[in-house]
């Protein structure tokens, strides 16, 4: 996956990046994309939870009245969405 052309267009769009690593053998790995991105002057935090780095996604964008946004691959966005889901029946 082209991941250094993707950055390129999403870091206009966005104050700050948590990432993370998914488990997969193919997974890019978290630290690795911070690095990239932070590299760019952008924030970017890698956290190796991503209940974590949902929470302070999450914070982050109710304290900056700002969307968050996810995005990765399918097997990335589906544990998001359970995550999301939890969190609508608490």
């Amino acid at each position: 996956k082209d991941y250094e052309h993707m950055i390129e267009d999403v870091l206009p769009l966005a104050r700050c990046f948590y990432t993370v690593t998914v488990s997969s053998d193919r997974a890019l790995q978290g630290s690795k994309l911070a690095d990239r991105i932070a590299g760019r002057g952008v924030e970017a935090v890698y956290l190796d939870d991503l209940d974590l780095a949902m929470k302070q996604a999450k914070e982050r964008a109710r304290m900056q009245h700002c969307p968050m946004v996810a995005f990765g691959s399918l097997y990335f966005i589906g544990g998001v969405l359970e995550k999301l889901k939890e969190d609508d029946k608490k």
